[in-house]
């Protein structure tokens, strides 16, 4: 729900200033010409470079960077040859000049932290460079098939408002995009950042876009739910499977244990749930809670089975039963496990 109304908001945007409407103040509104003329885009070249990676939310889709944003263009207009000292800059409003109109498309709340007015540095050649350092949480598309073992790739999506490829390139700054080597998050290995133009489509106004995409690929350090889920429910199942070593004929001990670790594992579904991703799907850690349940509920139904029998005088049959789950269970939940947690 919360993706639709951010997807929602950005197109309102990106149409908004396309078509000339603006949700800025007047006094605002960009009304310089673009630099280059008809025909041949203008070349912005963008780089990034993350500070800072202080959370990846699993169950919002969410992840929280820190990170500085440098533009810079090419604009004849704004030469100036009464200062042609060099590495000499003007300090001039963004709203001033012609800009692409960034926008972080997947943005699900951003702060700025330079200044409430964004500030361009001009050259006396005319080179505009703009810079902004942001933070805030940016939506993720996540595939969690594999959880608790799996990748993601953490996307900043930015867009240029109201200007497609034939007015606006976007080049990916190779020179100026990186990461810090030491981040604040600390169960997930995170790689280089890349990126790659291309252009964003909005296919109900047949639309498109100029688009610069910067990825960072990031893998799950799985010891914590192995730790935390995987472990426990091993345990409990294997607390389960000691009902095969009780004489059938003792009802009391036996059904007791076995409902315990039906209750347990029921219990711990529920303490765990919201450390888990909301999805339609089954992941691997589903699926093995699920087989687990699966097993336990087995166990307790094979307990009744045998103590009934005892309690009737089948008590040699119900120690053959005893016999052969104790040979068919634990190789099973093995396999199982295996497949789950491995295969899958």
């Amino acid at each position: 729900m919360i993706r639709k109304i951010i997807f929602t908001i950005s197109l309102a945007f990106l149409i908004a200033a396309t078509t000339g409407q603006s949700y800025a103040h007047e006094a605002e509104l960009v009304t310089a010409v673009r630099p280059d003329p008809e025909g041949t885009p203008t070349k912005v070249y963008i780089g990034i470079y993350l500070t800072d990676l202080s959370n990846i939310n699993s169950v919002k889709q969410t992840f929280a960077p820190n990170f500085i944003m440098i533009a810079h263009w090419k604009d004849p207009h704004l030469a100036s040859k009464s200062n042609e000292k060099e590495g000499t800059y003007r300090h001039m409003s963004l709203n001033e000049i012609w800009n692409p109109r960034f926008h972080v498309m997947n943005q699900q709340w951003l702060h700025r932290l330079f200044s409430q007015k964004d500030v361009v540095w001009v050259s006396p050649d005319g080179e505009v460079v703009y810079m902004q350092q942001f933070y805030g949480d940016l939506t993720m598309p996540m595939h969690f098939k594999n959880f608790p073992f799996d990748k993601q790739t953490m996307p900043i999506t930015i867009v240029s408002g109201g200007f497609g490829p034939k007015s606006v390139e976007f080049i990916v700054d190779s020179k100026r995009t990186g990461r810090n080597d030491v981040f604040s998050i600390a169960d997930w290995e995170v790689g280089e950042v890349k990126g790659a133009s291309g252009t964003y489509y909005v296919k109900g106004h047949d639309r498109e876009f100029s688009q610069i995409e910067f990825t960072l690929p990031a893998r799950r350090h799985a010891g914590f739910f192995v730790s935390r889920v995987i472990m426990p429910l091993i345990l409990i199942v294997i607390m389960s499977f000691t009902v095969f070593w009780i004489d059938p004929k003792d009802i009391g001990p036996q059904l007791g244990i076995a409902a315990t670790s039906m209750l347990t594992i029921i219990a711990f579904q529920f303490a765990v749930n919201n450390s888990l991703p909301r999805i339609f799907y089954l992941t691997r850690i589903d699926l093995f809670i699920l087989f687990s349940t699966t097993i336990v509920f087995l166990v307790l139904i094979e307990s009744i089975t045998t103590s009934t029998l005892a309690r009737r005088g089948n008590a040699k049959l119900a120690l053959a039963i005893d016999m052969w789950a104790k040979w068919i269970f634990p190789p099973c939940f093995i396999l199982l496990g295996i497949y789950t947690l491995l295969i899958y």
